[in-house]
C-alpha cells in the first residue's frame, strides 16, 4: 500500500506526473476493521459467571491498550444500543494486532474470579495479567469481532466465609 496519510486520511505522498506518463504502481490496501466488547456486571453470587438475574453496571471506564501498555482508546459502559441492557461497552474500527483491556476498579468491590465455568460468553475475563483490572493480551485478527470480553464485580464482604480447623485433647 502506498497510502501514507501525509496529505490527509487515505492519501499518498505527492506523485510527480509528467505529460504522457502512465503510473500503474500506486496502490491502496484495505482491511476489514475489527471490534471488541461485551458486558460489565455485578456478580451477586460470586461464581464468576453472569447469571440471568445479575444486571450490568453502567458508568465504568474501560480502556483499550496495545501490547506496550499505551492507551489506544477509552469508553464508558452504558446501555446496549439495541437491547438497552446496562453494562455494555465496545471498541470498533480496530486494526489487527495485540491488545488488552483495563476496567476501572469500583470502591468497595473486587473483581470476580476470571475464566470460571466453561462458557467464555458469560465469564469474567479480568485476570490482572497486565495490571489491576486487566485482561490477558490477545491478538485481534482483521475483521474479527470479539464479543465476550467481560468484567464481573463482586462485594467481597458479601461472600460466605468458613472458619474451621481441628479439635484435640491436649493431654
Amino acid at each position: 500500500s502506498d497510502v501514507t496519510g501525509i496529505n490527509g486520511e487515505g492519501t499518498t505522498d505527492y506523485i510527480n506526473v509528467l505529460a504522457n506518463d502512465t503510473i500503474l504502481s500506486v496502490d491502496a490496501g484495505l482491511m476489514a476493521a475489527s471490534r471488541i466488547g461485551d458486558y460489565i456486571w455485578l456478580d451477586e453470587n460470586a461464581n464468576g459467571e453472569q447469571d440471568l438475574s445479575e444486571i450490568g453496571v453502567n458508568g465504568i471506564r474501560v480502556g483499550l491498550f496495545d501490547a506496550f501498555g499505551s492507551i489506544i482508546d477509552s469508553t464508558m459502559s452504558g446501555p446496549h444500543p439495541i437491547t438497552s441492557l446496562p453494562g455494555f461497552y465496545e471498541f470498533d474500527q480496530l486494526a489487527p494486532g495485540p491488545y488488552f483491556v483495563r476496567f476501572d476498579t469500583l470502591s468497595g468491590m473486587a473483581f470476580t474470579n476470571a475464566n470460571a465455568g466453561g462458557n467464555e460468553a458469560i465469564d469474567s475475563d479480568v485476570t490482572n495479567a497486565n495490571g489491576l483490572g486487566t485482561t490477558d493480551l490477545f491478538n485481534l485478527l482483521p475483521g474479527q469481532n470479539v464479543d465476550d470480553l467481560d468484567a464481573g464485580y463482586m462485594d467481597p464482604d458479601a461472600l460466605p466465609a468458613t472458619i474451621g480447623d481441628y479439635v484435640w485433647l491436649d493431654r
